[in-house]
């Protein structure tokens, strides 16, 4: 199995063939590097670690980390478990034209933390009466 790294860049809707309207999410997928490749002896187990994005500070550990790569910078490192580990190399640059059109693919994704929040910051409840004697206008419930 392999992916790649996205990041969600927004929302927007088609059309299907019976005229109903569906919800998509936009994700720039890829380029990824390969910066690591995990094999059994030293590491236990058999996967690529990709990176995606680009920050712009990064501390002298990860530099040289991605140094061995040759890769600039990445914002985003992930792992990716994988049984043939001779297709790739580090690196390597992969992109959308490791999938074929028609693929069903699998997405993971992750919410963004908000920390302690009320209910309607967390789920974008409305809330109850502002005024004349409420005093539970941001609770829950």
């Amino acid at each position: 199995m392999i992916g790649l790294i996205g990041k969600k860049i927004g929302m927007a809707q088609i059309f299907l063939e019976n005229g109903n309207v569906t919800p998509v999410s936009l994700i720039k997928a890829g380029p990824c590097s390969v910066v690591q490749i995990k094999d059994e002896k030293k590491d236990g187990y058999k996967a690529i670690q990709l990176g995606f994005g680009e920050k712009k500070k990064i501390n002298k550990s990860f530099c040289g980390h991605l140094k061995k790569a040759k890769v600039k910078s990445v914002d985003r490192l992930f792992e990716i478990r994988t049984k043939d580990l001779k297709k790739y190399n580090v690196g390597d640059k992969l992109d959308l034209s490791i999938f074929n059109n028609g693929d069903k693919i699998s997405v993971i994704g992750w919410t963004k933390g908000r920390g302690f929040a009320g209910g309607m910051k967390k789920w974008g409840w409305h809330g109850g009466p502002a005024s004349h004697g409420s005093t539970a206008h941001r609770r829950v419930g």
